[in-house]
């Protein structure tokens, strides 16, 4: 995702989708242990930085995001071995 965010030219900060993920899944389980659990992380890691960052509300419109009508058409693949980013069949930097 650095790579394609950089070719894109969009701001990307390390670890936003992890970070963005725990905040939200705290907010709807209530549960620091099961999202440690969940993300690898220790419950009171979780609950020290992780906790009370957003609401239920909110954090059930980002897990529901989808793409718009006619947004699945855009293919993102990654080829592991040359360490390339393809979107829509063109090479990203």
């Amino acid at each position: 995702m650095s790579r394609l965010s950089r070719a894109l030219g969009i701001e990307w900060p390390r670890n936003v989708l992890r970070d963005s993920f725990i905040s939200y899944r705290i907010a709807i389980v209530q549960s620091a242990d099961q999202v440690a659990l969940e993300a690898g992380n220790s419950a009171s890691i979780i609950f020290k930085h992780y906790r009370e960052l957003t609401t239920p509300e909110v954090a059930e419109k980002w897990f529901s995001i989808l793409p718009k009508q006619g947004q699945w058409e855009n293919t993102l693949s990654y080829d592991r071995k040359k360490r390339r980013v393809i979107l829509n069949g063109v090479q990203c930097q």
